[in-house]
């Protein structure tokens, strides 16, 4: 310290004293008053227990950007939905998203993220490779750790649930921050299976098996199955159970409801949960999964049903069980009788079976000449030529194209261009085969509507219900519209 006070002194010999400027000079009035009172002054002591800024919570910049994509939301008069998953306090896994009423698809907000897994990979690979490739394109991987850069529209919210949370489950993982499932606020998401009244008359009836060396039907317990349904079945005055029976796949027993036109699979049917990727994403796909929502548990390798489950039709129930859009010619009594045997004014076979009635349950009636098959035939030049064939399935409003059928090799520019135009390039590379005569289609294919179908052939938007004629010239509209008015 005195070396210091020695280098001041020689500085101020050198250089002088140095002035500190004030307000005031040192004989001012002011300056001295103002000098006193400060003197003058009580020594204070002012200690604070809160600081200013406790109790402000001060987020990490990611978590603001988060905040702030549901904020823009909630903006837009969405209801929020999250997944949250932690590891003791850390938070390992974020989604949040909204359930877009006017399309019924679920949104996902960018800034999600979730682990990588061995169900997201096998999961991206059975999707449309290009809706795949454009999924994968939305995520960041970070070692190991996907987040979202943008927002995602998905066909169903059990279908992202299942994605962020690498695993199959339900859209009931989405809640809100009071808790909420989706099912609280959207009747798209309520349980749309109706339940049977609890009926203990009308148990869960056995498979059965043929005994080849005594040729006689029994059920698991011995018990003669007609002396078991004899029994079960007169209460309810049900004259036929159905099953579909299939080693190491499925044991499942129902039967058909005519006065409702819904087909019914009883509690106790167990059934694989195995499913076909392509079909998972479907429409159809998502009714499984609420079936399976509804009414099924786990039964070691199989799922079984809790409950008797009333589902829209027999082809649905077929397809729920086998994963698949399977037909309802899978249902067989035990005598080998099948639904259109027993129903006859209900199920007819025309290549492909169609049922006769429509989807708000209205029976078309004894129609068996109904023309059930349809036509597409143009020849504008070679590239745009086509020759098809379908049926429309009133049970689902599906459009099934036949195959063989063959579909216009080029496309309208502003339909190829398109997002349907894009997805038919993707179909006919998996789907179709390269002929002399065209690109013919390799299996009978479910579409959604007749437009999508007739669009496809034609390679241009078309009114499918305009364009698809039956033999005797007849539009799909004038047969089927028309007729079920």
């Amino acid at each position: 310290m005195s070396d210091q006070n020695d280098i001041n002194a020689e500085y101020e010999k050198v250089f002088g004293t140095t002035s500190r400027e004030t307000l005031f000079s040192a004989d001012d009035e002011n300056y001295a008053s103002l000098r006193q009172e400060i003197l003058d002054a009580k020594r204070e002591f002012n200690v604070k227990k809160v600081l200013p800024f406790d109790g402000i919570k001060l987020y990490p910049y990611e978590e603001y950007l988060r905040m702030s994509n549901v904020l823009d939301a909630e903006k837009h008069g969405y209801r929020i939905f999250y997944i949250r998953k932690y590891d003791g306090q850390e938070l390992v896994c974020y989604a949040a998203g909204y359930f877009n009423a006017k399309d019924s698809r679920f949104v996902v907000l960018k800034g999600s993220f979730f682990h990588q897994t061995d169900y997201y990979k096998s999961l991206v690979c059975g999707l449309n490779p290009l809706v795949g490739s454009s999924l994968t394109s939305a995520f960041e991987n970070t070692k190991g750790t996907l987040k979202q850069t943008k927002d995602w529209t998905f066909t169903s919210a059990s279908l992202a649930a299942s994605l962020i949370l690498g695993k199959k489950t339900t859209f009931r993982e989405w809640k809100d921050n009071r808790g909420k499932s989706l099912a609280a606020y959207y009747a798209k998401y309520k349980d749309e299976f109706i339940d049977e009244k609890e009926d203990k008359a009308f148990p869960y009836i056995p498979s059965v098996s043929i005994k080849t060396s005594t040729s006689k039907i029994t059920d698991d317990a011995g018990t003669l199955l007609a002396n078991t349904v004899q029994s079960l079945l007169q209460p309810r005055k049900i004259t036929h159970v159905f099953n579909i029976e299939i080693t190491g796949k499925c044991r499942v027993v129902g039967y058909y409801d005519d006065e409702d036109n819904r087909f019914v699979v009883k509690k106790g049917s167990r059934f694989r949960d195995s499913v076909d990727p392509d079909f998972d994403v479907k429409p159809l796909g998502e009714s499984r999964r609420r079936f399976i929502e509804a009414a099924c548990m786990k039964s070691g390798p199989y799922l079984e049903v809790i409950k008797d489950t009333k589902c829209k039709s027999a082809t649905a129930a077929a397809s729920y069980i086998m994963g698949y859009e399977a037909s309802y010619s899978l249902w067989k009594d035990n005598n080998g009788k099948y639904l259109k045997d027993i129903y006859p004014e209900r199920f007819i076979l025309d290549g492909n079976e169609v049922p006769l009635y429509n989807n708000q349950g209205k029976p078309l009636g004894q129609a068996p000449q109904l023309p059930n098959t349809f036509y597409i035939k143009r020849y504008t030049n070679k590239e745009r030529a086509c020759d098809a064939s379908g049926f429309y399935d009133i049970t689902t409003g599906q459009f099934v194209l036949r195959a063989g059928s063959i579909l216009s090799i080029g496309a309208a520019i502003s339909y190829a261009y398109s997002s349907q135009g894009v997805n038919r390039m993707n179909f006919l590379s998996k789907y179709c085969f390269k002929s002399a005569k065209g690109l013919v289609l390799r299996k009978d294919y479910a579409f959604d509507t007749p437009s999508a179908a007739a669009s496809y052939v034609l390679g241009r938007s078309a009114n499918g219900w305009q364009e698809w004629k039956n033999k005797d010239g007849l539009s799909l509209d004038s047969v089927v519209r028309q007729r079920n008015d």
